[in-house]
Order: C-alpha cells, then sequence, then structure tokens
C-alpha cells in the first residue's frame, strides 16, 4: 500500500472519503484502490473526481462539450481506450473506475509521472503537456477558455476550491480526515514549499530532528573532553 507511511489502512481512507464525500460511499474503497495501483494519494483522486464530476460522482453525467463520467471521458480519450463515451456512461461508478485507472496508465496521458504530486494527476486530465512542471504556460487559446487560468498550479488550486479532504497542495495541511477546509482555496502559493507533497515533508522533518538530536549529542560530548583536558 502505497501511503502506510501515515498508519492509514484502506478501509481508513475509503472511510475518510465517504465521510467527505456522501455520493461516493459505495464506490469509496475502489477510488483507494485506483489510487493505489496508479501511485498517487486516495484523497487527491476523490477530490479530482469531485471537480470534474461537478460533485455528483456519477459515471453517467454528460456535459455540455459531451464530455461524460467521473473523469469526463471525451471522445478522443475514449478511442485511445478502445471503447466510447456510450459505453462509459452505462457503467456503473466501480465498473467506471477501472476505465479510470486505465486512462491514468495511457503513456501519453501518464508522460512519465508517477503521480506523486497532485498537480501531475489534475493535468493528466486536464492538459498533459503541463506534467512535471507546475509553472508551464498553457496556450492563449487554453488560457482564454478557462477564465485567465495560465499554469498548471493556479489551475490545480482552483480544481480544489470545493475540495473536502487535503489537496497536498500545501505542506502545512496533514492528511487528517478531521481536517475540514472552511474557505475556497484560491490564493496562489507563495513559495515552491506548497509544492512539497506531504510525505516528503513528514519524511525531512524527521531526518531533520534526528540530526538536531545527534548535533545536540555531539556538542555535549566534545564539551565534557576539553573540560577534562
Amino acid at each position: 500500500m502505497f501511503f502506510d507511511i501515515f498508519g492509514k489502512s484502506n478501509r481508513q481512507l475509503a472511510e475518510d472519503i465517504a465521510n467527505a464525500y456522501p455520493k461516493a460511499s459505495e464506490f469509496a474503497d475502489k477510488i483507494v484502490q485506483v489510487a493505489n495501483n496508479i501511485g498517487t494519494h486516495p484523497y487527491w483522486l476523490a477530490n479530482l473526481i469531485n471537480f470534474e464530476s461537478a460533485g455528483t460522482f456519477s459515471p453517467s453525467i454528460k456535459n455540455s462539450y459531451g464530455y461524460v463520467g467521473l473523469i469526463q471521458f471525451g471522445d478522443s480519450a475514449s478511442k485511445d481506450l478502445g471503447t466510447n463515451t456510450d459505453y462509459l456512461r452505462s457503467l456503473s461508478a466501480r465498473e467506471q473506475m477501472d476505465w479510470v485507472q486505465k486512462y491514468f496508465e495511457l503513456p501519453h496521458k501518464r508522460r512519465g509521472s508517477d503521480y506523486s504530486n497532485p498537480i501531475d494527476l489534475y493535468m493528466a486530465v486536464f492538459y498533459p503537456l503541463g506534467i512535471g512542471n507546475p509553472q508551464y504556460k498553457f496556450p492563449s487559446n487554453v488560457v482564454s477558455a478557462n477564465n485567465g487560468i495560465d499554469t498548471p498550479l493556479e489551475y490545480a488550486f482552483r480544481a480544489n476550491r470545493n475540495a473536502k479532504l487535503p489537496t497536498g497542495l500545501d505542506a502545512t495541511v496533514p492528511y487528517d480526515p478531521t481536517y475540514k477546509s472552511k474557505t475556497a482555496i484560491t490564493q496562489k502559493p507563495k513559495s515552491s514549499l506548497s509544492l512539497v507533497p506531504n510525505w516528503v515533508w513528514y519524511i525531512s522533518m524527521t531526518i531533520l530532528g534526528l540530526s538536531s538530536v545527534l548535533y545536540v549529542k555531539s556538542v555535549r560530548s566534545r564539551l565534557k573532553k576539553h573540560r577534562r583536558k
């Protein structure tokens, strides 16, 4: 299990998702399974589905441009997967999650990402060329069609305005199921710190703490030797 470092079981993660998004309760465990399979955090995938499906978690939802389902499959993506949007719409949410996994595993969508960064996860759906570069500049036509959003980082922040689980976009927010965002996340990050995945943050803090302890012991040992002389 990819995120065992937090001490949460798959069942606990699924419960967190179901509590945050009741409409996903019947397939929350499947969201966890797929997230683990593609290497990302289940919270991030749940937040993405919440955004793409307009909070419905419906596999049959269709927007005015013809995109359908949990992550808004288009005709092109459906063809890449060897199927079509009508078939995908006919599936249950649990069944469609298998196709969500297949989508994220497409080489030209994944573009070498391990999805350990939430921004890459969003770019795989919205604009794969932006994967790996949070400050990638979208073409002018993409910017004008998306209310002035011009980078992957800004897109991810906007997409998570209504997220009910930690987003991974702010390293100061731990993976805490009791965390409830009281305000929409619309601000731009002021430093690259916010781009660091939380698991890297926690490991770094642990290493830093151990280093500090060892340094203090070393200083004390030197002082004792000096006094003896």
